[in-house]
């Protein structure tokens, strides 16, 4: 069965319907994309569900609190009330690329997502961020990197913020992609840099409203925020951040559909990311 529009007398406008593919990274995009088809009226409401069949599938060890929280997420960052959550929809999953493909959006659509915070900066301080959870990058690659990121850091201009996860929450997802899944947190304590901790204990805790709106509003007003991942921390990162420095070996990235409305520099090999990282920080 295809996702489908539905003309229902009882709203008297286009519906789209679908089920998310989950992920914070997945929301943040749908977020742009919803806008893009309700401000051009090329549909007037758009309904939606939580894929959670999919989601027990690869975290089946995830607390119920974590869907839960999703859930809230979708609120806070679907604030148009155009969009509506459903508890049931006689939809498909749709991709955002496969959204984009659909209804022939323009490939230069903007990634932008920095009106959803408008309170002050919670750091008072000049400082960048490193985002704990490595993937997309093979371990081996942030192992032998790392000291060198650290030496670089230890001389930063600027304070240092940890933010992602404390510890990874194992699930097949992550069993699946072992090779690129890492977390460097308790290397970047064992390193004692000028740093402010802002991690959450385990990769489920950072959907709670809590948490999302300190890690985005932590990095809309960074100088820099640094990132060794091409999922939900880089599109976070890349949707209300300003400076950006990324390395990544998923070349695939670069033909993501959407543009960035404000500084990055995507990185794939070691060198070229710890020389651009020393000129932006130290």
């Amino acid at each position: 069965m295809q996702s489908k529009y539905m003309e229902t007398e009882k709203v008297h406008s286009l519906v789209y319907s679908l089920k998310l593919a989950f992920g914070l990274a997945l929301i943040m995009e749908y977020n742009v994309i919803f806008k893009y088809l309700l401000d051009n009226k090329i549909v007037s409401q758009i309904h939606y569900m939580i894929n959670r069949d999919n989601i027990i599938e690869l975290r089946p060890n995830y607390p119920e609190v974590y869907i839960t929280d999703m859930r809230k997420a979708c609120d806070f960052i679907f604030s148009d009330s155009r969009i509506v959550q459903k508890e049931e929809l006689d939809a498909c999953a749709f991709s955002p690329q496969d959204i984009i493909s659909r209804f022939s959006i323009p490939k230069n659509l903007i990634l932008d997502n920095r009106h959803l915070i408008t309170e002050e900066p919670i750091i008072k301080d000049e400082y960048i961020t490193i985002n704990t959870k490595t993937n997309e990058v093979f371990n081996t690659h942030i192992e032998s990197m790392l000291p060198y990121v650290i030496e670089i850091l230890k001389r930063s201009k600027y304070r240092i913020v940890l933010i992602g996860e404390k510890n990874i929450t194992p699930c097949i997802e992550y069993d699946i992609h072992k090779q690129y899944i890492n977390c460097i947190y308790t290397r970047l304590l064992d390193a004692n840099l000028n740093y402010i901790d802002m991690t959450y204990e385990n990769t489920y805790d950072g959907y709670s409203i809590e948490a999302i709106k300190k890690s985005m509003n932590i990095c809309k007003y960074s100088k820099c925020n640094i990132v060794f991942n091409s999922s939900g921390a880089l599109t976070l990162s890349l949707s209300v951040g300003n400076t950006h420095v990324i390395l990544t070996n998923m070349d695939g990235i670069k033909s993501r559909s959407y543009v960035v409305p404000n500084l990055y520099h995507i990185i794939h090999d070691i060198s070229s990311f710890l020389d651009y990282l020393t000129a932006l920080i130290v």
